[in-house]
């Protein structure tokens, strides 16, 4: 593949490209822990240096062909992660970094990430510096930029970007850290006892002190210019990536090129229309209701049948007095959109579960029916985790729907006595 990028692009662009392509294709790896069945979420054993630096050390030891810019964009991937971990919504929960046969270790999460995120940064920029690689130092931090940025766009905290570029400016060329370099000190010799030598040394003091204080203010002004250079090349690569996802949401401009979405509809979330009780839309606590119930983390004082009378559950949770309301979106954390009404009364639904003091929010997606006044769960999917998010596509195939929730490929029956599990083979 380097071969056919530098054949096409140009050695220089070309291993740019590489870089980022591997980045971008191994940036996920410290989440795999969710999908091993035996490690805990955030742990140390995937968020940390050792992937990368195993990668490395095998490569360099078994390998007749280096490719020491790819092992260079595993340990950006890692250090991109991690840096978008330093920064949650709070310190608890699957913020926390786990240590297998120990677990979480609390508030040591933060020195823990950091100590990687500079452990990634020293061997990224290492390998490039010691192989000589075209990227290496007139497009390096062109690449960084994109590839930070990016991974920021997907929902990250905007201090991910400063720490994984500073990170790497440190080990690189300093284009930041040269404004602030140490001015050596200039030690006094023996002050003679002398009024004049003395008055002497003093003058030299205070020449000394106007000297630092001069070329603090340089740096300064120096460190302010480069920043806003920065800043300016940044915010417009933002405003361009930013753009062409707006435009992707609104118009799919990329998705028509996937052949796994060709016979599938995209998802338009406009199945409200029919999803109504007493003319209006069917009330968010009932929803919550079912996905509570249904999540089987969590412990359960009723048995939930699948279905829900609504006459019984508005009477019983006071909703006929709310009737008259402005409906909200979300109940007890859980908010829900139709995705569409994929036969007559039958619904495809996707809920939102925001648990907020825990870090935590999942999607989950079902099949229901509205007859009357009876709710009926026709099939569901609860996924394990976080991911997959919202619903891209779906289509009706015999008595199934197939969808598609962040590229992910699941099905639900519309038999109810035929439900079954697909979303953990993704």
């Amino acid at each position: 593949m380097k071969n056919i990028l530098n054949n096409t692009f140009g050695k220089e662009i070309g291993s740019s490209v590489l870089f980022l392509l591997i980045a971008f294709v191994t940036v996920s790896i410290p989440d795999w822990d969710q999908y091993t069945g035996i490690l805990l979420h955030r742990s140390a054993v995937t968020h940390s240096i050792l992937i990368p630096f195993l990668i490395d050390r095998l490569s360099s030891k078994y390998s007749d062909n280096k490719y020491p810019i790819i092992i260079s964009a595993i340990y950006f991937a890692f250090l991109v992660h991690l840096s978008a971990d330093l920064f949650p919504k709070s310190w608890r929960g699957f913020a926390l970094i786990s240590i297998p046969f120990i677990g979480w270790i609390d508030m040591l999460s933060p020195l823990w990430i950091i100590a990687n995120i500079i452990g990634c940064s020293y061997f990224c920029v290492k390998k490039l510096k010691e192989n000589n690689e075209l990227i290496y130092p007139n497009y390096f931090y062109i690449v960084i930029s994109l590839g930070i940025v990016v991974y920021f766009l997907k929902g990250e905290s905007f201090w991910m970007i400063p720490v994984a570029f500073l990170a790497l400016d440190y080990f690189s060329d300093k284009k930041v850290f040269r404004y602030f370099k140490k001015i050596p000190k200039q030690p006094l010799t023996s002050v003679d006892s002398s009024l004049s030598k003395l008055s002497d040394k003093l003058d030299d003091v205070e020449d000394t002190i106007k000297h630092k204080a001069s070329s603090f203010l340089t740096s300064i002004k120096k460190f302010i210019r480069f920043i806003i250079k920065w800043i300016f090349i940044i915010g417009v690569i933002i405003l361009l990536i930013v753009g062409m996802i707006e435009a992707n949401k609104n118009y799919s401009l990329f998705s028509i090129f996937n052949p796994k979405y060709i016979g599938f509809h995209k998802a338009s979330y406009q199945g409200y229309k029919n999803f109504k009780y007493k003319d209006k839309s069917i009330h968010p606590a009932v929803l919550s209701y079912i996905d509570l119930n249904l999540e089987p983390r969590l412990v359960h004082e009723d048995e939930f049948t699948g279905s829900v009378n609504l006459d019984e559950f508005y009477k019983q949770n006071n909703l006929y007095e709310k009737l008259e309301e402005p409906l909200g979106d979300i109940h007890d954390g859980v908010s829900y959109r139709i995705i569409a009404e994929v036969m007559d009364n039958i619904f495809f639904i996707e809920t939102h579960w925001d648990w907020g003091k825990a870090n935590f929010d999942k999607y989950s997606y079902f099949l229901m029916e509205l007859k009357e006044e009876k709710l009926t769960v026709l099939d569901k999917e609860i996924p394990y985790s976080v991911w997959p998010t919202y619903v891209t596509h779906y289509k009706i195939e015999k008595n199934k729907l197939l969808a598609f929730a962040s590229g992910c490929k699941f099905e639900l029956n519309l038999n109810k006595n035929e439900q079954v599990e697909t979303i953990s083979s993704c």
